[in-house]
């Protein structure tokens, strides 16, 4: 007797339904789980030991009635049986005979030999993707096995050499079932990505998506039936592939949806390609941005219905702070402005900056993060970049992922393109700066206004960045007309420029030709801090913060440190004697001419220099001075300070 025979005699259907759905009624009826009624329409046959639905039409035998309702397979569900009514039934050696169990030694037999084909390889799937999927090759017929769950009751083989396929007979083996349907049962709102085929899914899930698939457009309404029992609390992601029997099936998916009110969105996951997978082979950096971009959408989808969403829940959407390519100045994945009036010196700022980007150097004393950067220098020549690149480096060497670039289209005749095209070409590629704005514009509209045009260009932009998780720099004019009350109002053009950005730098002096005079460079933003620091500009070219007045005596009073030839003659005497010197001030001095062949000042000049100097020098360095009268004059100890002695002197670390 096979193991379905013996559940059978052990286990009626009727303690079956009442054990996974509902109590019976006196008349064995009970409201069916498989489709919405108040009245019940699922009758049990006591004699027959069948169920059936007068309802849907449903029917079946108990086995049936589990594997429909837990969206598992016949064999899976016998298992499930065994399990909780607790049946005398070896399942492993029993279940080897039936269809299914050999169905499963065969797809352990061909993952023995996955290794033996490169299949999944040139279809770009890595070979973490190759084992969790439990894929397999069967060397005799030449075929890859993609099994389609982890209980192996299914899969489809795929002939490397004339690409034919092969599904099991579904009079023995039943009919071909969704791939991993396990994906719309998840407890969270995970988004659920639906594609085509199981290479498609394989492809998704590499890069962090949850995905099912069809397995044939066909099998669109049998998809449909299941997703309505299963009720996926997800976002349904429609993948279909980018041909005309893919639109079909998507057209009749979103049919549906609607009608069972399924939360649900369409999105071309492949963009130009037909499917995801051959986006993958195409570019796996497309793909990973666009599974993103998709569950992003689907999530907003999901909360639009919704409403409202806890800030706890978005937290736990893995909404990352936002991050920056300069700190405090050029955030990621944002718009941003740098306006300043012509001949101020914008190409020269833009240029070091990127370089200071690339070589991860600090600029304008913020730290940078390296990636690679794209600078359109649209209004200059060969041999100008190459000055100033000289100038700004000295003529060192600096790294290759600083791109030049000095002609474009416009934004109306594909830039934007052009951009996307070369971050899929350029390794981590982050930031484009396009020098200048003017340059690129694109053509109003009929009868669009000044400040429309602006924020309808700039808005693109901003969402383009977004998208394609990059940071686009524009450089942009300003105007003569000075503003008391927003510099940043200067900005050429309408106010749609500065308010679609994501942040906006604003370079000026009140009397241009001034050079003693700093520059205040002002900057806002929808991520950064307001503020303002001054800046100029060297011979060079070369730009730099300038420091107010407390910065500037605390630099003068560290230089005059530094500099001072008392301090030199003490760190040397202590590099030759370690533990310490001891000597009276004309003996310092003498040491000085002996050490330096110079004369470092008379005694009373050099006293009143280590007098002035010595608490600097026992923080900085950590050396002790002190002093005692003596016949021959006063006497100096230096000594090197223990580091208690230091810190508790200056009140660090001192829990007192």
């Amino acid at each position: 007797m096979g193991i379905f025979d013996q559940i059978k005699s052990a286990v009626s259907v009727k303690e079956i339904v009442e054990m996974y759905h509902a109590p019976l009624n006196r008349n064995n009826k009970v409201c069916c789980p498989f489709h919405q009624e108040k009245t019940a329409s699922l009758s049990i046959d006591i004699n027959q030991n069948m169920w059936k639905c007068f309802g849907c039409g449903l029917g079946g035998d108990g086995i049936r009635f589990v594997a429909k309702l837990k969206g598992i397979e016949d064999i899976d569900a016998a298992k499930m049986i065994i399990q909780d009514f607790h049946l005398n039934i070896d399942y492993e050696s029993e279940s080897s005979k039936t269809p299914q169990g050999e169905m499963r030694n065969y797809i352990r037999e061909c993952q023995k030999h996955v290794e033996e084909t490169n299949y999944f390889e040139q279809r770009g799937l890595a070979s973490t993707t190759i084992k969790e999927f439990g894929l397999g090759y069967d060397p005799k017929d030449k075929s890859v096995v993609i099994p389609y769950s982890p209980s192996m009751v299914y899969y489809q083989k795929r002939f490397v050499k004339d690409k034919r396929f092969y599904k099991p007979d579904s009079e023995k083996y039943g009919h071909e079932p969704i791939w991993h349907p396990e994906n719309l049962e998840l407890k969270d709102k995970t988004p659920v990505f639906i594609v085509e085929s199981p290479i498609c899914a394989m492809s998704i899930a590499q890069y962090g998506g949850k995905a099912v698939a069809l397995c044939g457009t066909s099998n669109v309404s049998r998809f449909a039936d299941f997703v309505a029992t299963k009720k996926p609390h997800g976002t349904l992601v429609i993948c279909m592939d980018n041909d005309e029997p893919g639109k079909k099936a998507e057209k009749e998916l979103v049919a549906r949806f609607k009608a069972m009110k399924q939360k649900h969105i369409v999105y071309n996951i492949a963009g130009e390609c037909k499917d995801p997978n051959e986006l993958l082979l195409k570019s796996a950096n497309k793909l990973c941005k666009n599974i993103a971009l998709a569950k992003k959408e689907a999530i907003l989808n999901s909360r639009e219905r919704e409403d409202i969403i806890s800030l706890e829940a978005l937290c736990n959407l893995g909404v990352k702070p936002k991050e920056f390519i300069v700190e405090n100045m050029i955030p990621e994945d944002a718009l941003c402005v740098l306006a300043a009036a012509s001949k101020v010196g914008k190409s020269w700022f833009v240029l070091q900056l990127a370089i200071a980007i690339i070589c991860g150097e600090t600029f304008l004393e913020e730290q940078t993060h390296p990636c690679s950067v794209l600078y359109y220098a649209l209004e200059d020549s060969d041999s100008r970049m190459v000055y100033r690149k000289n100038k700004l480096t000295n003529g060192k060497e600096i790294p290759k992922n600083l791109y030049i670039k000095m002609e474009t289209k416009t934004f109306d005749t594909g830039l934007l393109d052009e951009i996307e095209y070369y971050q899929n070409k350029i390794p981590n590629l982050k930031l484009v700066i396009i020098d200048t704005l003017q340059m690129v514009r694109g053509t109003p509209r009929r009868n669009e206004g000044a400040y429309a045009f602006d924020y309808r260009e700039m808005s693109v932009l901003r969402k383009f960045c977004a998208n394609n998780k990059i940071t686009i720099l524009l450089v942009h004019h300003s105007r003569k007309q000075e503003d008391d009350g927003d510099t940043f109002n200067m900005i050429s053009g309408s106010n749609g420029i500065m308010g679609a950005s994501d942040a906006a730098l604003f370079i000026n002096r009140k009397k241009r030709m001034d050079e003693n005079e700093p520059f205040k460079m002002s900057q806002t933003g929808r991520d950064v801090k307001q503020s303002e620091r001054l800046i100029e500009r060297n011979e060079d070219g070369h730009w730099s913060k300038v420091a107010n007045a407390e910065e500037k005596a605390r630099k003068q009073e560290e230089q005059a440190f530094n500099n001072s030839k008392v301090v030199q003659l003490i760190l040397a005497l202590m590099k030759k004697q370690p533990s310490g010197w001891s000597g009276t001030t004309r003996e310092f001095v003498k040491e000085g001419i002996n050490l330096f062949n110079e004369h470092i000042g008379t005694e009373s000049e050099v006293g009143k220099e280590i007098n002035r100097i010595e608490l600097e020098l026992l923080r900085k360095h950590r050396i002790n001075h002190e002093w005692k009268r003596s016949s021959g004059g006063n006497r100096h100890f230096f000594k090197p300070s223990s580091p208690p002695s230091l810190f508790n002197y200056h009140g660090e670390d001192d829990d007192n």
